[in-house]
């Protein structure tokens, strides 16, 4: 399915929107995980997205290394969830993508289109992971 031109004021619209949907979900839903998968879907389908991931980064638990590992996912085709995919745990961060460790690191933040990224880290796209678009 092509997806359609939006307007810039449309989109930021449906983002404020979306954010505003998620927030409440996280906020009054007692449930922490189903307030974290509706607050994802509700994100998804705001920014028109086909899935959303959230990485946990932490210390591998034999090595030590900095490693990041799928911790919630949102798919608009269920079918084509990663959520139990053992490729997504355990990514040894820093290989691949140490200049998102550089900016996530002062609190700056990682946004664009999953291809340019394949692109542009070639680590990333020659690792054991891979990524439907």
């Amino acid at each position: 399915m092509p997806r359609k031109t939006i307007d810039k004021d449309v989109f930021a619209e449906r983002l404020l929107q979306g954010v505003s949907e998620a927030t409440r979900s996280l906020l009054m839903i007692r449930n922490y995980k189903e307030s974290i998968q509706l607050a994802l879907e509700i994100l998804g389908d705001a920014t028109l997205v086909d899935r959303v991931y959230v990485f946990r980064l932490h210390a591998h638990s034999t090595t030590n290394i900095l490693v990041a590992s799928q911790n919630w996912e949102w798919a608009k085709d269920k079918m084509l969830a990663e959520i139990n995919n053992l490729n997504l745990q355990n990514l040894p961060f820093l290989d691949i993508f140490p200049r998102w460790h550089q900016k996530l690191s002062v609190g700056q933040s990682i946004s664009g289109m999953l291809i340019i990224f394949l692109n542009k880290n070639k680590r990333f796209s020659s690792h054991k992971t891979f990524f439907r678009l």
